[in-house]
């Protein structure tokens, strides 16, 4: 909701969910994403994306690079389709140090299909 409220008074007019999670949608050829890293979310919310790409779809998305490394089955399911079928670029380390954490992040693009 707060993010919403940012968005709209910085203009946007169009917005139209809160809760990712909840919004399903078709047709998407490409999807370029940073959700949020806590508690996983971040694999969440790539694979919520991921189901609704379009055949031969791309999703582009900023992730922790505790997805790397973490061993709960969780992330490791996620790692074994990831790492062969992503192209994966780690990004500096605290990238994103200006907007409050320190957590080291990864990008990474999924064509649909290859999972």
């Amino acid at each position: 909701p707060e993010n919403r409220l940012i968005l709209k008074e910085k203009g946007y007019k169009d917005i139209l969910f809160s809760d990712f999670l909840k919004y399903e949608f078709t047709g998407v050829n490409k999807i370029i994403m940073n959700p949020p890293f806590e508690k996983q979310g971040d694999i969440d919310h790539v694979l919520h994306a991921y189901k609704y790409l379009n055949k031969e779809g791309i999703l582009v998305s900023v992730m922790s690079s505790g997805v790397l490394f973490r061993n709960n089955l969780k992330t490791k399911k996620f790692r074994e389709e990831l790492l062969n079928n992503a192209h994966i670029v780690q990004l500096p380390e605290k990238s994103f140090k200006a907007s409050g954490t320190n957590v080291n992040a990864i990008l990474i693009k999924i064509r649909k299909g290859s999972w």
